[in-house]
């Protein structure tokens, strides 16, 4: 893995609403806020959130399951259902460090997002 000391972009991120994000194989880890903010979106208690939603992976943590062909569970139609309460790692989606400070994770997230292509970048060594 290549990794840059950090990298800064001429723009900022600007969704493009097409869900290709929630369909890349992988984890979305939910906190306890984010189960919070989501079962309430719902209109479920939390218990009922977490016995229908969450499962423990062993070294990973609090996991939303994975729905058809890897999407997120939540995808529907091209479009999120919980996009207002959704959990803090799709939020905060492409700033993770795992992208924006590998140059390998960094090409494939602009491989399937529209939205980090147009950010532009320029790498500081």
């Amino acid at each position: 893995m290549k990794k840059n000391k950090r990298r800064k972009f001429n723009k900022s991120f600007k969704c493009q609403a097409c869900g290709d994000c929630c369909k890349v194989e992988g984890y979305i880890h939910v906190t306890i806020t984010d189960i919070k903010n989501i079962s309430r979106h719902l209109k479920m208690t939390e218990k009922q959130f977490r016995d229908k939603y969450v499962r423990w992976v062993h070294q990973i943590g609090r996991v939303l399951p994975a729905g058809v062909n890897s999407s997120c569970t939540f995808l529907k139609n091209g479009r999120c259902e919980i996009y207002k309460a959704r959990p803090v790692q799709c939020s905060s989606f492409p700033y993770w460090d795992m992208i924006t400070g590998d140059n390998d994770e960094w090409e494939y997230a602009k491989s399937y997002c529209k939205g980090c292509r147009e950010m532009g970048e320029i790498i500081i060594k």
